[in-house]
């Protein structure tokens, strides 16, 4: 301590100076550590100002009055509301009512078809058996196994007595059911005449079930669940179609009792789901009833997974889904199965830009008439307010031949009997009971000469001959009556999902 008295002493003499440069040091530390601040304030708040300057530029640019207020002052109004917190309630508001409204849409389409999406238990027989629960059917998984679904009596008494349904759809427009009609009966009257063939294929497709996916080794042709499901849903198409557009059309003209009197003379081709594709503008007769130009000849391989031999078991492929090829989107772009299948895989998944799959099924659908072009615009009209409402996307006049897709023609033993027209069908063409069977490409009218005429005159009506005392459509001497074929999409709507709508609370959905 005796020898830093000295020093300490020194220390007490210069005490004012080392409190000066204390106080400078720490004056200077504290200017630095303010000064960093307020600059990095100064640029956030520099940042800002020119932000705002930039949006209300753009704002100015797009006719909005960045400033409102002072427009009311002056007795001015000009431009657009800026948007503040009032607007954003204001919007939250309208766009629920949007939602609500959509909601009632929605529930008003699916009301309307409600009564027509039954399974008629009085003609299956099976009156205490709720088909409904597995509606849509796009929520069964599409397998080979039967678990848990629709048990094999039910299927069974459905396979037998669903083809009662046939004939009541042909009575529908006062027309005859043919398939399975002795060669010598005699012809019934038909007011409209429906294309023999085209009722064979619907025959077929009604009543054969066997296919690649529903192998059955002893033929017992048992529908699967999925078979019952789609099948019937075909059926209501069908009626529709029949009722609704082409009835319509016809008997709403008043009492029509005889062909020459109708303004649809014969049904050549009614074609739902995957064979009705849009037809091939380049080619005159549209290419081979509903497929693909150029898709080459059914291989007699697949024509023996439908007739019955030298089938191999095959599991289940999305290529092989009832609704591969069946259902399109907005833009008319098929759906792959496993992507609309997966809309009802996890409940709550659903990507909420397919939305509008849950909303509506669009079927793809094909029509070929010999009518009275004068019509068309009833029959447009009746093809928008049908029950299950169809979307023209093409229409065309005097350019289509007869479908000759047919129900006829089982192959022995894995053998073909397809005609040798280059609009066969492929293998890709297999519908809801697999391969479909019969002649592809263009057929006469009614055992007729062949295509309708492209300069006129009766449209191809003067060339249906009678054959075998089959009736044949009158002739239209006024030349009035033509080819007529539309292209589209029929909507089936399902049952609302208010889980859907739960979205406006999200905080993404807010304006």
């Amino acid at each position: 301590m005796e020898k830093l008295k000295p020093f300490l002493d020194g220390l007490k003499a210069q005490k004012f100076w080392i409190f000066c440069g204390v106080t400078f040091l720490a004056s200077v530390v504290v200017y630095y550590m303010v000064n960093s601040s307020l600059n990095a304030e100064e640029a956030k708040a520099t940042s800002t100002i020119k932000s705002n300057v930039q949006t209300a530029n753009q704002l100015q640019s797009a006719g909005v009055d960045v400033n409102p207020e002072a427009d009311k002052e002056k007795g001015e109004t000009s431009g657009t509301a800026h948007p503040n917190e009032e607007t954003v309630k204001e919007m939250e508001v309208v766009v629920k009512d949007a939602a609500a409204a959509t909601q009632q849409a929605w529930q008003k389409k699916f009301m309307l078809q409600s009564s027509y999406q039954i399974f008629d238990k009085t003609t299956i027989q099976l009156p205490t058996y709720d088909f409904q629960q597995f509606l849509p059917a796009e929520k069964v998984k599409f397998t080979d196994e039967e678990e848990g679904l629709m048990p094999e009596p039910v299927r069974v008494n459905y396979r037998d007595y669903i083809h009662n349904e046939l004939p009541k759809l042909a009575e529908i427009i006062r027309s005859h059911w043919k398939p399975n009609t002795p060669k010598d009966a005699t012809p019934k009257h038909e007011v409209i005449i429906w294309n023999k063939d085209n009722q064979e294929y619907w025959d077929s497709r009604f009543t054969t079930f066997t296919s690649e996916w529903n192998y059955q080794a002893e033929e017992s042709n048992i529908p699967k669940t999925l078979q019952v499901l789609y099948t019937t849903e075909d059926l209501w198409l069908l009626r529709s179609i029949l009722r609704d557009v082409i009835g319509k059309t016809v008997f709403d003209k008043g009492d029509i009792y005889a062909n020459d009197l109708s303004v649809i003379k014969q049904i050549d081709h009614i074609l739902i789901g995957k064979i009705a594709e849009q037809p091939d503008e380049g080619l005159p007769g549209g290419g081979g009833g509903g497929m693909s130009s150029g898709s080459g000849m059914m291989s007699s391989k697949s024509m023996g997974q439908s007739g019955g031999g030298g089938r191999n078991k095959s599991k289940a492929s999305s290529s092989l889904d009832p609704i591969s090829g069946r259902y399109v989107d907005n833009s008319g772009k098929d759906i792959p199965a496993k992507d609309y299948r997966s809309l009802y895989a996890k409940k709550g998944a659903t990507d909420k830009k397919k939305t509008h799959w849950k909303i509506a099924k669009r079927v793809k659908v094909r029509i070929g008439l010999q009518m009275d072009t004068r019509e068309l615009q009833n029959f447009l009209a009746n093809c928008a307010n049908a029950t299950f409402p169809i979307e023209v996307r093409s229409l065309r006049v005097n350019k289509h031949k007869a479908s000759k897709v047919s129900g006829k023609g089982k192959s022995q033993k894995g053998g073909s009997s397809l005609g040798g027209n280059s609009g066969g069908m492929s293998s890709d063409a297999e519908d809801r009971a697999g391969s479909l069977k019969g002649s592809g490409g263009g057929s006469s009218m009614a055992g007729g000469s062949g295509a309708a005429s492209p300069g006129g005159g009766s449209g191809g009506m003067s060339g249906m001959s009678g054959k075998s005392g089959k009736q044949t459509a009158a002739v239209d001497d006024e030349g009035y009556t033509k080819p007529v074929e539309i292209y589209g999409f029929i909507y089936i709507y399902n049952k609302v999902d208010n889980e859907m709508f739960k979205i406006l609370d999200d905080e993404k959905t807010k304006p």
